[in-house]
């Protein structure tokens, strides 16, 4: 699928949670949540868009799915940290668009 905003807003529907209805400015935790989902999502969109996440700063927009556990939470064994930025469908494009991958 050719890499354009109206085709990443239209593969994002399948992994849509939420039935949220998804814009240029939806938060893409509206999408998948945290953790694995946001994996699953960006694994996927390599394979669609031929792009690379290999340099992706993940922990500043994701929770990883260790830090979700809610033993670890409710036993204080780690406290729950801030994430950084929400990322918004428009700059994951953005990001999208600088990391493709060469033919």
């Amino acid at each position: 699928m050719e890499l354009t905003l109206n085709n990443l807003i239209f593969f994002s529907e399948k992994y849509n949670d939420y039935e949220t209805e998804i814009s240029e400015v939806t938060l893409v935790t509206d999408i998948a949540n945290q953790g694995d989902d946001v994996y699953d999502l960006l694994d996927s969109l390599e394979e669609e868009f031929n792009v690379s996440f290999d340099n992706f700063d993940f922990k500043k927009y994701f929770l990883e799915e260790w830090e979700l556990s809610k033993g670890c939470l409710t036993f204080g064994i780690i406290k729950s940290r801030k994430i950084e930025h929400e990322l918004t469908i428009g700059e994951l494009y953005e990001y999208m668009i600088k990391n493709r991958k060469l033919d």
